[in-house]
Formats: C-alpha cells, sequence, structure tokens
C-alpha cells in the first residue's frame, strides 16, 4: 500500500488531477447505502478539506481480512461497481500475497483477475503500479 498512499507525487508527474485518500471519506452507492474503504483515488476537481463522501472514486481498494472477507469479495464488489465513475476495484490479501483487480470493461462487464506478481495497469487514471508495492514485504503479519 505504500505506493498509493505516496502517489501524489507520481500523479502529478502524470498531470493527473488526482487525489488519494487514505481511511477518509466515504463513497454513496445509493441513497442508502455507502462505504467507507481503505484507499480511494478520485481525479477531477479537488475535494473540500472537510469532504466526507467522494462524488468520482475512480480507484477503490480494499484490505482483506478475515471478518471482511465476505463483504468485500461479494457484495462490495457489486456494488462499488454501481457507481458510473468507479474503473477499479482493488482487494490486497496481504495473507496469500494476492492483490484481486476488478475493473470495469468493455461495454461495462467487469473483468477479474488475481496478481501476485508483475505490473498493475489502472487506466483510468493512467498508473501502472508493481503488485509487490501492494503487498506486505514476505514475512509481515496481516492486518
Amino acid at each position: 500500500m505504500r505506493t498509493l498512499v505516496g502517489d501524489m507525487p507520481r500523479f502529478a508527474r502524470a498531470g493527473l488531477p488526482c487525489e488519494v485518500f487514505v481511511e477518509g471519506p466515504g463513497i454513496w452507492i445509493d441513497r442508502a447505502t455507502s462505504y467507507q474503504p481503505d484507499v480511494i483515488i478520485q481525479c477531477g476537481p479537488r475535494l473540500p478539506g472537510d469532504a466526507r463522501f467522494v462524488d468520482r472514486p475512480v480507484v477503490i481498494v480494499e484490505i482483506l481480512s478475515p471478518s471482511t472477507a465476505y463483504r468485500d469479495l461479494g457484495r462490495k464488489a457489486r456494488n462499488y461497481f454501481r457507481v458510473e465513475s468507479v474503473a477499479h476495484y482493488l482487494v490486497v490479501d496481504p495473507d496469500d500475497r494476492i492483490v484481486s483487480h476488478r475493473r470495469r470493461g468493455e461495454g461495462g462487464a467487469v473483468v477479474s483477475e488475481d496478481l501476485s506478481a508483475g505490473e498493475l495497469i489502472l487506466d483510468p487514471p493512467g498508473l501502472r503500479i508493481p503488485v509487490a508495492d501492494l503487498l506486505p514485504p514476505p514475512g509481515a503479519e496481516g492486518p
């Protein structure tokens, strides 16, 4: 997660008007449902400092734990893609050292792949991130 958390300089170099929120604002799915993911990348005009919800999330990241696995891989995965701006949903499994990448594909279909190495391509917003940068070092404790 160290890459996403410290990615403001990378966004600036790439000319991307994006902000990274860690355990910060939430996302409305509909008028009755909201979530507060571990990390959100939002691109576009900057949010006010006191914003409680983002309105244009592009990338959503959840860190898997035994208590949240069922929700993160099921209902949340489906619901996040109900938000039109969401292009990528990443679920980081620190114990199995896998990043599950769901992305909006052709015609709005959700495409899924599990990665344990290589490079993650997030377009939009136009980022390439080594999968290893999203995982804890080998032997590190999970959440």
